[in-house]
């Protein structure tokens, strides 16, 4: 057996090639070392946050057998896990050749026993009940009918229902941008109050629960667990009738030009994930027409809002700097994972490749212009010009125009 057989944790996998190529390269040992070093150091870290993420997981797992033998079992790989990696370690002072294929069974064989854990439990997870087709709203709900039992401490609900109120505050702001641009759209307006208030029942229900942290009633969870499920699922069915109306013809694929289907996540042609373009998403109520001219995008919507109230005077410096921050980190995002999409291999004719590469370039320049704009909005910070402000967005605009064009574009795509 090969003593440097690769595990199923890319992770550990990282520290076995370390080792390996250690082993296979005595002559240049110090470097050696180094490199392994920090894989080893990464894993131990690594090691730590999982054993605090599976505790913590475990404090609101309902009670089963395997929820009473999963710790010893955990705790026992992860103490051998951490041997394991002690043994590496004491190769990198001493450089005794025995250490490193033992080190690397011995971890090896601690990540099996990890693995074969989980997959126990995420197969008995597949039994439990399920409250709704969001993940955020199915394990609040979850862990806030545990509490309202009698099962989990009411500190399990703490975070979880602290997190999910932020994130909705957060949405609901975006819905308000993305709702108030003018629209021709009469599907859109007609479903547009629908979602308004199922937004305003799920405010409600969250704010029901975060009663019983107040006064411990758990009537409170029990009542707003079931507006909260009623208002997630009519929110859901509205998101996706918005979808369809508001953006029938899906995406361009950035990678191979393809068109595809309002709401996918990935390309239907080739695969490649369907990226947040520039801080621009592209499915999931983010674009929509705002004039028979002209189309805008969720995001852009509200980073005009802001730049137009602080120029305006009805909003301050600190408002627009998180604003123009928000962005910005999206814009860098999205620009980042363009540019790791690259053409495909394959395509049925030479005019298919031509036309793959036309579109890509045209949302190069798009998405390169939309974090151009960002750098221009941020200097205002250091320069105080408002003219930064204006050119910066003026420039975000063409970026997303071209965007929208490139969009539009791969719906025209020649047959193969």
């Amino acid at each position: 057996m090969d003593p440097f057989e690769l595990s199923r944790s890319p992770y550990f996998n990282d520290v076995i090639r370390a080792a390996r190529e250690a082993a296979e390269d005595p002559v240049h040992s110090d470097l050696r070392a180094r490199d392994l070093a920090e894989r080893l150091k990464f894993m131990a870290e690594f090691a730590e946050v999982l054993a605090g993420r599976f505790a913590a997981a475990m404090r609101v797992r309902p009670r089963t057998p395997l929820s009473r033998s999963a710790p010893p079992r955990v705790e026992k790989a992860l103490m051998e896990l951490k041997e394991a990696l002690r043994d590496l370690q004491g190769w990198v002072k001493d450089h005794n050749p025995e250490r490193l294929p033992r080190g690397c069974a011995r971890g090896r064989a601690a990540v099996e026993d990890l693995f074969e854990v989980f997959e126990e439990m995420r197969l008995e997870e597949e039994s439990f009940p399920v409250f709704s087709q969001s993940p955020y709203i199915q394990e609040l709900v979850r862990v806030a009918l545990g509490v309202a039992k009698g099962e989990f401490p009411p500190d399990t609900l703490t975070e979880r229902l602290e997190w999910m109120r932020a994130h909705y505050a957060e949405f609901r702001k975006d819905f308000t941008a993305w709702s108030s641009a003018p629209t021709e759209n009469e599907e859109v307006e007609r479903l547009l109050p629908t979602a308004a208030k199922a937004l305003d029942r799920m405010g409600a229900a969250l704010d029901e629960m975060a009663r019983y942290l107040r006064d411990r009633n758990r009537e409170h969870l029990r009542i707003g667990c079931e507006a909260l499920l009623q208002a997630g699922e009519v929110l859901v069915s509205a998101q996706q009738a918005l979808l369809a109306a508001a953006v029938p013809q899906g995406a361009a694929c950035p990678r191979c030009a393809a068109p595809n289907q309002a709401g996918a996540r990935a390309c239907s042609e080739c695969g490649a994930t369907l990226p947040g373009i520039a801080g621009i998403p592209t499915q999931t109520m983010e674009v929509r027409e705002a004039t028979p001219e002209r189309a805008a995008f969720a995001n852009l919507i509200r980073l005009e809002s802001a730049v137009e109230g602080f120029l305006d005077g009805q909003e301050g410096r600190d408002e627009l700097r998180r604003q123009v921050e928000w962005f910005a980190q999206k814009a860098r995002a999205g620009r980042k994972q363009f540019e790791s999409l690259k053409l495909p291999e394959g395509f049925p004719s030479q005019a298919a490749r031509e036309f793959a590469q036309s579109t890509r370039d045209l949302m190069d320049r798009g998405t390169r212009a939309v974090v151009q704009g960002v750098e221009r909005l941020e200097r205002f910070f250091t320069s105080d010009e408002r003219e930064d402000l204006q050119a910066g967005m003026e420039r975000i605009r063409e970026g997303a125009d071209r965007i929208l064009q490139a969009q539009e574009r791969a719906t025209q795509a020649p047959p193969p």
